[in-house]
């Protein structure tokens, strides 16, 4: 990854309410939330009523010959909401404030919105981890997808919007309103590796997909004020 010109590595972070959450990640003991579970939160940081969905203004149904205009309307497949996810924060130019001499420091708005999570914090590289959902993956025939969220504005006039769903359905899971711009998240999902129809993961009684993966070989554990208001160092890579 380039971070203010200079190649460095890309690292993740990850916040947890229990200090015991964190052991287990680390160990590779993964309880992914079904995405569901997000959409029906009411508090304002973690839950996201369109988290799986796709939003539609606006919308023309023809029926018979007789059309119908839905001012708003929620547009998704069945077994959307019971998709895994991960959730992470990626360190990039977009969260740090360059301080010089390849020192970095979290602006305040991020350390603000990620405080929110909890008190004990985790970095560690994305390689790590995304070479072992994929050896998981690999060894259970199931499907990985990941990406960095967009952060957009989701309302009537919707064309950027629509532009990064880009008609794929999975494109939705790393699609965000701007409200939540602030978490900055690099997201993993599992699928069942099925190319005919999307089959959904998580049973239909059970809120999370629980699984055990490799442990995590390269890590930092951190009070998440520690870490979060502490100075960032890259060494770049050569």
């Amino acid at each position: 990854m380039i971070i203010f010109g200079k190649r460095c590595p890309v690292l993740l972070i990850k916040i947890f309410a229990e200090k015991n959450y964190r052991d287990d990640f680390i160990k590779g003991k993964m309880y992914l939330k079904e995405c569901g579970y997000f959409s029906k939160l009411e508090d304002t940081y973690r839950g996201d009523k369109l988290d799986s969905k796709l939003k539609i203004y606006n919308a023309k149904v023809i029926i018979e010959g007789e059309k119908f205009i839905f001012p708003e309307m929620e547009q998704g497949f069945v077994g959307d909401e019971k998709v895994p996810i991960l959730c992470t924060t990626i360190l990039n130019e977009i969260i740090l404030e360059d301080i010089g001499n390849c020192e970095y420091k979290i602006k305040k708005e991020y350390k603000d919105e990620l405080k929110k999570f909890g008190d004990y914090a985790l970095i560690f590289y994305y390689k790590d981890l995304k070479d072992n959902l994929d050896l998981y993956a690999e060894q259970n025939n199931l499907a990985i997808d990941q990406g960095i969220v967009d952060y957009t504005d989701i309302n009537p006039n919707q064309k950027e919007y629509l532009n990064l769903y880009r008609g794929n359905y999975l494109n939705k899971y790393f699609i965000k309103n701007i409200t939540y711009k602030y978490q900055n998240e690099c997201r993993f999902i599992l699928l069942k590796n099925n190319k005919i129809k999307f089959i959904p993961l998580v049973e239909k009684d059970l809120g999370c997909y629980i699984f055990k993966m490799n442990p995590l070989k390269f890590y930092k554990k951190y009070q998440t004020n520690e870490l979060l208001d502490g100075i960032i160092q890259f060494v770049p890579e050569q």
